[in-house]
């Protein structure tokens, strides 16, 4: 039975700020996804030509079944708020046996990271575009921003929350995956110390603060308790409001 959503979960910004004070990475949950997908593009490169469309068909499939897998894992995380999941639930769910499952991951943690990194290019996509694709206004971009962090909390839920709020050795992510999301956000405080009148610390004090505006509403649009447009004109007003508390600098 799935847990109600209105469970608090810390948001991405303080999880991160609690990661930096760690004591050290986990070992990296690298699968062998890439190595196979590799050697199948080189043989299939220097197949002979009828075979191409026969090994071609395999290797999308191949890919379809991956994806399955991704998303029976995604859907018992959200189920179940934990990613305390188990092979036999998923494999369950995609209808297929346990070991199969070890042809696309070794494990769960590797499921976790890709599922992460897939997250993490839909945010990047949508909610965090480079800064020279939009306004040249930070309080545009911003409101922008928050506004489309809203939708995907919406239409995705909050399975990036629920896999960065694991703590060092618990963290399912690899090196890579970690460093990746520390990037982003120290892009994200960067241009918010540019733009506003704040030190450092002070930026990531403020992204947590209104980060915690969408967060807190896009459970209740999902529980049908607010519509999505009342969701995003109170997410904007609020926004705006903390926006206006400090200077913004000129050009």
């Amino acid at each position: 039975m799935p847990l109600p959503e209105l469970l608090p979960i810390p948001s991405l910004t303080w999880i991160l700020l609690f990661a930096w004070k760690g004591a050290g990475l986990p070992p990296d949950s690298q699968t062998n996804s890439y190595k196979r997908v590799r050697a199948q593009a080189y043989r299939l490169a220097n197949a002979p030509g009828w075979l191409h469309s026969g090994r071609m068909e395999a290797v999308a499939a191949e890919g379809d079944r991956e994806q399955e897998v991704l998303a029976a894992a995604e859907a018992l995380i959200r189920e179940g708020r934990t990613l305390n999941l188990s092979l036999g639930d998923i494999a369950e769910r995609v209808g297929v046996s346990r070991s199969l499952l070890y042809v696309y991951f070794d494990g769960i943690p590797a499921m976790i990271d890709a599922l992460f990194n897939r997250h993490l290019d839909r945010m990047e996509r949508t909610v965090l575009p480079d800064p020279a694709e939009g306004s040249s206004d930070f309080h545009d971009r911003a409101l922008e921003a928050f506004d489309a962090y809203l939708d995907y909390l919406i239409d995705n839920g909050p399975i990036l929350q629920l896999i960065l709020r694991e703590r060092h050795q618990d963290s399912p992510l690899g090196p890579a995956s970690r460093q990746r999301f520390r990037s982003l956000l120290r892009r994200i405080a960067r241009e918010t110390c540019q733009a506003l009148d704040l030190a450092p610390r002070e930026a990531f004090v403020l992204l947590e603060l209104i980060a915690g505006i969408p967060e807190s509403l896009a459970p209740l649009v999902r529980l049908d308790q607010i519509d999505r447009a009342t969701a995003h004109a109170t997410c904007r007003r609020l926004v705006a409001a903390s926006l206006n508390a400090f200077k913004v600098r000129a050009g």
